[in-house]
């Protein structure tokens, strides 16, 4: 793919890793604010809004040990996930 040229990034919610953000640490990703928490039988279902406005959807299987599981509305956070998960198509609107 050529520098500067608009695509498309997919990615399933349970594939992407989310990590709080406080004051004190820097962190890489795409970065957002939780703006829903749902849980649905083993998973927590929480909607980010990037600083660009767009929502994006993430699932984590629960777990009620890990201590930053939980995580409060507005909670700051960075978005990841492993590379070579994303499938990644040309933006036929911009050719």
């Amino acid at each position: 793919m050529n520098r500067g040229k608009k695509l498309h990034v997919l990615l399933r919610p349970e594939d992407l890793r989310v990590e709080e953000i406080n004051d004190d640490n820097h962190a890489e990703g795409l970065i957002g604010y939780v703006r829903e928490r749902n849980y649905k039988g083993m998973t927590l279902e929480s909607v980010v809004e990037l600083e660009n406005g767009k929502m994006v959807m993430v699932s984590e299987f629960f777990n009620e040990d890990d201590p930053d599981f939980d995580h409060s509305l507005d909670q700051k956070m960075a978005i990841n996930w492993v590379e070579s998960w994303e499938v990644v198509l040309a933006d036929e609107e911009h050719k």
